[in-house]
């Protein structure tokens, strides 16, 4: 599974309004069904992006990626 499809699986559970803001370096490769989902989870904490400053939206998702994402959803709606 890839790193959009893994995250746009939890934008969907949780649509909210957003800023209009993606700010990482590759924005532009985001694809746009993805846009709002990544907003989402960038604003509410639950995704990062990586330490360069991108997201990496086509990049494979690792497992402490997978983890790290279920465990902050946890704490946000646990």
């Amino acid at each position: 599974m890839s790193f959009t499809s893994f995250f746009v699986s939890f934008g969907r559970i949780a649509m909210f309004f957003v800023s209009g803001n993606v700010n990482y370096v590759d924005a532009e490769s985001v694809s746009g069904y993805a846009l709002t989902a990544v907003e989402w989870v960038s604003e509410n904490g639950i995704m990062q992006g990586r330490t360069d400053g991108t997201f990496a939206p086509a990049d494979f998702t690792t497992r402490a990626e997978a983890a790290a994402v279920f465990e902050r959803t946890d704490k946000m709606f646990g």
